[in-house]
């Protein structure tokens, strides 16, 4: 199996890089896209490494950001068939408080919130490809659905006090509501180390993400974690949190970019085996039929 990294916050080689991420995951049976960055420079990166998109099979939108499915447009424009799915809870109208990572932003300087959803009908244009996964039940008996033979969906039960933490909102008629973030997706692979998750945000954080996977595939081990940790604004107490989640999961290895800062990152590797991503990294694990 082998990951490769199609847009992050940094790159290699001179490939495009911004704030967001994009992944494409080719297991033994399937070609999977995991979310699509905040434009087209995904579809740019994948273009200089030789990769054409249109042999995608299926695509995943991890949650309803800007920055992560602001490419979607461009991937329905170069693949024809694959299926994209979505938390059936996701729609346009996730918002932010404070200012925005790149210090721009008129409508929070003005009013304290900005939009950080899906660009306006973007979920229209996909039409009948979305493919909706069902919340989660909080019961300890979580859903999957099953992409391939080796790699599922794990959704979310919800995560209130997160997303309430992390000033995140979804939009209700006029009002904002704490953003409960169930329209959030992890992805599990199976490779012959183990379970590979990637989780884009982990908005609702690693312990409670990997509770999930144990759940939904019970009694696999977790060889790694991939994706965005969000602790960019964490305090090094909440970094080091992170790093004990990761030790008492088993979790082997982490790759880490996107949303988890540098800083973030150095605090991890005092503790644990981990690795900053970059567009254009490819991240390779033995198949599990070997």
């Amino acid at each position: 199996m082998q990951i490769t990294v199609l847009i992050d916050n940094t790159s290699k080689s001179g490939l495009l890089c911004e704030w967001g991420l994009s992944f494409l995951i080719d297991t033994a049976d399937r070609r999977i896209l995991l979310d699509y960055g905040a434009g087209d420079a995904f579809a740019q990166n994948a273009a200089a490494l030789g990769i054409e998109l249109a042999s995608v099979d299926c695509a995943v939108l991890s949650h309803a950001h800007h920055d992560h499915g602001g490419g979607i447009p461009k991937f329905l424009e170069l693949n024809r068939k694959a299926p994209l799915y979505i938390a059936a809870a996701a729609e346009e109208d996730c918002w932010a408080g404070g200012r925005s990572h790149s210090r721009k932003g008129l409508w929070a300087s003005l009013f304290g919130y900005r939009y950080i959803g899906l660009p306006a009908g973007t979920l229209s244009l996909a039409g009948d490809r979305i493919l909706r996964v069902p919340m989660a039940l909080c019961t300890g008996n979580a859903r999957t659905v099953p992409i391939g033979e080796h790699a599922w969906i794990v959704p979310h039960c919800g995560a209130q006090e997160a997303g309430r933490k992390q000033r995140l909102y979804r939009r209700r008629g006029l009002l904002l509501r704490p953003d409960g973030l169930e329209h959030e997706l992890t992805l599990a692979c199976e490779s012959g180390d183990g379970l590979v998750v990637l989780s884009s945000c982990s908005h609702a954080g690693p312990e409670a993400i990997l509770a999930e996977v144990r759940s939904a595939l019970p009694g696999r081990k977790v060889a790694a974690y991939i994706g965005g940790l969000h602790l960019y604004k964490t305090g090094r107490e909440g970094v080091l949190e992170a790093a004990r989640a990761f030790r008492e999961a088993g979790v082997e290895k982490v790759w880490a970019g996107h949303c988890t800062g540098d800083d973030a990152i150095g605090i991890l590797k005092e503790s644990i085996d981990a690795e900053t991503m970059c567009a254009g990294m490819k991240i390779c694990f033995p198949n599990s039929d070997n």
